[in-house]
């Protein structure tokens, strides 16, 4: 059993790019997936004129406070894994950071792990994610 299973998604536009969605959303139903997040951001320059809905990144999505605070958790106390898939110009560099952030800013939890030294304690525990096969990419660019 793999525990919960979160999906944050993020593509350019909800009418063209998204085209797994039926299927991902099948897998919250049936249980495969915990929670399914998704976000868009080529749907206007500051919002989307159709639903008003700003435009947003997977980094914005995890970064959430109550989104943050479970990644976290699901890291440091459960030990979670992440996995990045998709461009690797920008996406890749900037869902890295974001991560590095949420465990600088939630490395003290009750029953956790605790990371010293704010950000340089929360790269060096990414870095070993990384070792440890806890924090995989598959990106390209």
């Amino acid at each position: 059993h793999a525990g919960e299973v979160d999906l944050y998604f993020g593509c350019r536009r909800r009418d063209h790019d998204w085209i797994y969605r039926g299927e991902v959303e099948s897998y919250v139903e049936d249980g495969t997936l915990t929670r399914y997040h998704a976000c868009f951001s080529r749907r206007g320059t500051e919002s989307s004129p159709a639903t008003g809905e700003p435009v947003r990144y997977v980094q914005d999505l995890m970064s959430d406070p109550e989104r943050a605070a479970r990644l976290a958790r699901s890291v440091l106390e459960e030990e979670g894994a992440v996995y990045v898939c998709g461009d690797g110009n920008g996406m890749a560099r900037d869902v890295q950071e974001a991560f590095v952030r949420i465990l600088a800013e939630h490395c003290s939890g009750s029953g956790g792990r605790k990371i010293e030294n704010g950000l340089d304690g929360a790269r060096a525990y990414l870095e070993k994610m990384k070792k440890d096969r806890r924090f995989v990419m598959d990106i390209w660019s």
